[in-house]
């Protein structure tokens, strides 16, 4: 019986790289902890979509999770959001999948605090050289 060998070859060396550093670099316990939430936070309908894309923000930006693994995430979040907008349309009309991702987004932007960011003012200074 001949050994089969994985080919990673269709990983871009980047990302690949970024998945590596997570798995040798964050600890079994932690993975599983983020795995866990994921279990968690079933997607069955946009409410339940914005809950699961809102816990990943906040392991982003808790720096449980990598930009990269995020972005993956996201995709994924992507898919579960078609998923749920052409089940409610096979359900219904195509108006009410319609309406129901409108919904769905007004209800993001409601979850979104909208308060802009603070950002420094930059005020030109001029500086003499001496001598001048």
């Amino acid at each position: 019986m001949a050994k089969t060998k994985l080919s990673t070859t269709s990983l871009n060396p980047i990302e690949g790289a970024d998945y590596l550093t997570w798995l040798t670099t964050v600890p079994l316990e932690d993975r599983k902890r983020i795995a866990g939430l994921l279990r968690e936070h079933r997607v069955e309908d946009y409410q339940t979509l914005i809950g699961f894309s809102q816990a990943i923000m906040v392991e982003l930006v808790e720096g449980n999770i990598t930009p990269v693994i995020a972005r993956e995430l996201r995709y994924w979040a992507e898919l579960l959001f078609t998923i749920v907008a052409t089940e409610n349309s096979a359900i219904g009309t195509p108006e009410a999948a319609q309406q129901d991702i409108v919904t769905a987004l007004i209800a993001v932007q409601q979850s979104v605090t909208t308060k802009p960011l603070a950002v420094p003012s930059r005020e030109p200074v001029m500086i003499l050289a001496e001598g001048e």
